[in-house]
């Protein structure tokens, strides 16, 4: 049964002693398989053997090192494959090539499975998606059984990718909360309240130069505050001809601040804009981590 809220963890496997070789602590020290015996992990046989693409690949080899085969099965097909690259260096820098755009898919699913990944996170794995056809082209002319059994069994995640790049926006921000995560078109009513948005400060300008003309305050500025909202405000020295319909809202050293009936109903419209906004980014953008990780 798989473990319950893990559904990127697959169905756990009893270990194979017989075909391991198991090396304790003093043993991989000895050996300075991942460490030199000052500490030095750049004087590691693992350090000299590494030349992978991705950091799934270095766990791949950082496994095999510290749990030697000792199936002969197994040793004489990684034998042929290792072999067969060797020979064909054009395949092999094709297939370098490729997986360098590839990233750490692995550890990206894991954090879209337990809903922990962030907008820039989702729209890097769509991205390293996109790889895997490029990589079955390079990896085509290769016929050893292990590179074929790896490289038949990439399953098509074009529909993956796509499902989260219709949603996620070309330049995401690391955080849904901080706005802007949803792509154009992926949902009319956020269309909707986006371009109520823009139209909205239209209007404010709008405002603005109105209640200019009308109280002649050239320097009139409409200004926002996260406590008071928004504001018409005036230096000091033009109190005396603030319109009297004008609301004192805020109180400076140097100016003070108003709102009008209009700015308030706009302000109301804006910040109830944001709102939702925000609401339907994060609803959007949990319903695309749980369809990526089903």
């Amino acid at each position: 049964m798989r473990p319950r809220g893990l559904p990127h963890v697959l169905l756990p496997e009893p270990l194979k002693f017989d075909e391991r070789m198991r090396l304790d602590a003093s043993a991989i020290a000895t050996l300075e398989l991942f460490e030199s015996s000052e500490g030095d992990s750049r004087a590691s046989l693992c350090s000299l053997l590494d030349r992978t693409r991705t950091p799934m690949g270095a766990r791949a080899l950082k496994d095999a090192i510290s749990r030697p085969s000792l199936d002969p099965v197994e040793l004489e097909d990684r034998w042929d494959a290792v072999g067969e690259l060797l020979a064909n260096p054009d395949v092999r820098g094709s297939i370098q090539a490729a997986l360098d755009g590839i990233g750490d898919l692995e550890r990206s699913f894991g954090r879209i499975a337990v809903a922990t990944a962030g907008p820039r996170d989702v729209a890097a794995w769509a991205a390293g998606l996109r790889r895997i056809p490029a990589l079955c082209t390079a990896a085509e002319p290769l016929v050893s059984s292990r590179l074929r059994r790896v490289i038949d069994g990439l399953p098509d995640v074009s529909d993956l990718a796509a499902r989260a790049e219709q949603t996620i926006a070309p330049d995401p921000p690391v955080l849904v909360s901080a706005g802007g995560a949803i792509r154009s078109g992926a949902d009319a009513e956020l269309d909707s309240l986006r371009e109520l948005r823009r139209g909205a400060q239209g209007t404010l300008l709008e405002i603005e130069a109105e209640e200019r003309r009308r109280s002649g305050i050239a320097t009139l500025k409409i200004r926002y505050n996260r406590v008071f909202g928004y504001s018409l405000e005036v230096g000091a020295a033009h109190r005396d001809r603030v319109p009297a319909d004008w609301i004192r809202r805020q109180s400076l050293a140097n100016a003070e601040r108003f709102v009008t009936p209009a700015l308030k109903e706009l302000e109301e419209k804006i910040l109830g804009a944001e709102e939702r906004i925000g609401g339907i980014e994060a609803r959007l953008f949990a319903d695309l981590l749980t369809d990526l990780a089903s």
